[in-house]
């Protein structure tokens, strides 16, 4: 299974509201970007992009590339690429994120990474800046000679992944290697630290986990930062002290998603299981079919989908032999009280686990199959764009989120 990392300024970690495709682009214009829009807004692609310019003019050339803050994180920035055309996703851009390295954090105003001590950095609008001593700003070091020049890296091999995407490593750095796009430079290099890039595997060699947890303590990182979650808005979603599992939730408030890059083209394998705890507000009517976690695009139907709806809890599978659907019924209040659903599939059954009870199986067969979409929680958008449906959209908590990649054994 591919894991996403982001460990040292060279990783690239993708991030989109929908689905936004890593893609590399090299422009031969300066590019200068202006004051944006608050972090209240800031993950709105088409506001927060929008406002760059090239050659004093707006970000409409179709490629043009701009450089703005990360709304997230001091220490890394966005890099916006100008679309011919709206997005399935809705936006009219492509980002992917970069981090600055350690000792330097992002300065909007000269469209740069500064030096943690550069009084210029402010961090304004992209979370707090991390102290001297931190991770990302470490004490400096004195020094009485000047470092050698870093050698230029370069491909090496080529390899073609899974998703089709060719990659090559790179001559003497075993961790690193480019992805190439057709018609743009190489893209990276991109770390796999601290694993190897393998060109067998065409990806980095990175154990296999037993699963992915996501506490939602405080961060949208999973456990031991295997994987990331991308909230659609930090207005929409976020933190509160109120928990079923640990000391912190997160909170959607009918507006916002969750988005997990992980699973794009790379969809679990059987046995797994899909799991949380969830806390559906009140306010949510009983008529509505309120998504919980599902591989929906707007114009792409999923092939995992799992919802509630008035206290019925439903799963739904597509493999390359079939759909297959199982259900059951909640006890107690279906809103207002917490629940733990869990999803499972172990290549023969698909079963419902609803408040640690077996609910429902049926058999299965097949593999689940992929699609471009991010795994989503939350939101249905094709729910709600092609199916003419009531909005799908979750308001309540949500916790511990867990993907196992082994078979469920009920306690």
């Amino acid at each position: 299974m591919t894991v996403i990392r982001k460990d040292s300024p060279e990783d690239w970690k993708e991030l989109s509201p929908s689905t936004i495709s890593l893609r590399s682009h090299t422009m031969l214009k300066q590019v200068l970007c202006l004051a944006l829009v608050a972090l209240a807004a800031a993950q709105n692609v088409d506001e927060q992009c929008g406002t760059c310019v090239v050659d004093g003019g707006p970000l409409t050339e179709n490629g043009a590339v701009g450089y703005t803050y990360d709304p997230n994180d001091c220490g890394g920035y966005w890099v916006c690429i100008r679309r011919s055309e709206r997005g399935d996703d809705g936006w009219m851009y492509s980002v992917f994120t970069k981090s600055c390295a350690p000792g330097t954090l992002w300065n909007q105003d000269v469209q740069s990474c500064s030096r943690c001590d550069d009084e210029a950095v402010t961090c304004e609008n992209s979370g707090p800046k991390p102290p001297l001593g931190s991770d990302q700003c470490p004490e400096p070091v004195q020094k009485t000679t000047l470092p050698p020049t870093p050698p230029v890296e370069q491909p090496d091999q080529n390899c073609t992944d899974d998703a089709g995407l060719m990659k090559s490593s790179v001559i003497g750095e075993a961790s690193k290697f480019f992805i190439h796009y057709p018609n743009h430079d190489p893209l990276g290099p991109i770390s796999c630290e601290p694993y190897n890039f393998s060109l067998s595997l065409c990806r980095c060699n990175a154990p296999e986990y037993d699963g992915v947890d996501f506490g939602f303590e405080g961060s949208f990182h999973a456990a031991g930062n295997i994987a990331f979650s991308v909230p659609n808005s930090r207005r929409n979603v976020y933190f509160v002290n109120e928990s079923r599992v640990g000391d912190q939730s997160v909170y959607l408030d009918g507006m916002g998603h969750i988005e997990l890059p992980l699973f794009k083209q790379n969809s679990p394998r059987a046995p797994f299981s899909v799991a949380l705890w969830v806390n559906v507000d009140p306010v949510v009517s009983n008529q509505r079919k309120v998504a919980l976690v599902n591989n929906a695009k707007c114009n792409i139907a999923p092939t995992f989908e799992l919802s509630v709806q008035d206290g019925e809890v439903v799963v739904n599978m597509v493999t390359d032999n079939g759909t297959f659907s199982a259900s059951g019924r909640l006890g107690g209040a279906y809103q207002g009280e917490w629940h733990n659903i869990r999803a499972s599939y172990n290549g023969a059954i698909l079963s419902l686990d609803l408040d640690g009870s077996l609910a429902a199986e049926v058999p299965a067969d097949g593999d689940l199959l992929s699609n471009e979409a991010a795994w989503v929680v939350g939101l249905n958008c094709y729910q709600d764009t092609e199916q003419g449906a009531p909005t799908s959209s979750l308001t309540g908590n949500v916790d511990q989120l867990e993907f196992l990649f082994k078979e469920y054994i009920r306690p």
